[in-house]
């Protein structure tokens, strides 16, 4: 059985990782990034000493990352609220025992 390492050094992460930030893409890309390595590392018995995913460098270059990407997004939109008679509607639908159980909605068919 041959014994791969990888990544055989910091630096391999580290590229990735800006490669990754370079990319329009979310926000959370670093920390996901920082966290599916720590999750490899441990799963595949690192040992603490061994783990980039704690290193000091690779933490603040996604502390950094996270901050500037932050920076640049767009602000979240919330979606818009139901009207309370609505709300109400469903929830006598809902719980209608005269009503289908299961209501099928087809937005796709056209009547002609």
């Amino acid at each position: 059985m041959v014994e791969l390492a990888w990544p055989p050094h910091l630096g391999i992460v580290l590229d990735y990782l800006q490669e990754r930030v370079a990319e329009p893409g979310a926000r959370t890309v670093p920390e996901s990034v920082l966290a599916a390595l720590n999750f490899m590392e441990k799963a595949g018995g690192v040992t603490v000493n061994e783990r980039f995913s704690g290193q000091q460098v690779l933490n603040k270059f996604v502390k950094q990352s996270k901050m500037d990407l932050e920076g640049g997004a767009p602000a979240t939109k919330k979606a818009p609220l139901l009207p309370i008679k609505l709300i109400g509607a469903l929830e006598l639908l809902v719980v209608d025992v005269s009503q289908q159980r299961y209501m099928s909605v087809d937005l796709l068919s056209t009547s002609s």
